[in-house]
């Protein structure tokens, strides 16, 4: 049995800094926003777009934003570089 300290951690480190492979296999997962909802959102859903504004969109609309930028995409790419550059401009 895991001990529950090693279990949060592990957990908080993937919410907080995921890998490549979580990710992309978690970023997909839809969840309800409560008992009785039938309104699914998924967790981090990034479009295969070039288009920066739909990026943002994404961006903006991601309910877990690391997972979101660790997207292996080139649209994944693109968006951290998008990202990275709104930050300098302090607009993130």
């Amino acid at each position: 049995m895991l001990p529950a300290k090693v279990a949060a951690e592990e957990f908080f480190r993937v919410l907080n800094a995921p890998t490549v492979e979580e990710a992309a296999m978690l970023g997909q997962l839809g969840y309800c926003d409560n008992l009785g909802s039938s309104s699914l959102h998924v967790a981090a859903q990034l479009r295969a777009t070039t288009n920066p504004a739909e990026m943002v969109e994404d961006f903006n609309r991601a309910h877990w934003k690391q997972g979101l930028l660790a997207n292996p995409t080139e649209a994944g790419a693109a968006l951290r570089t998008l990202v990275w550059l709104m930050d300098l401009q302090g607009v993130v």
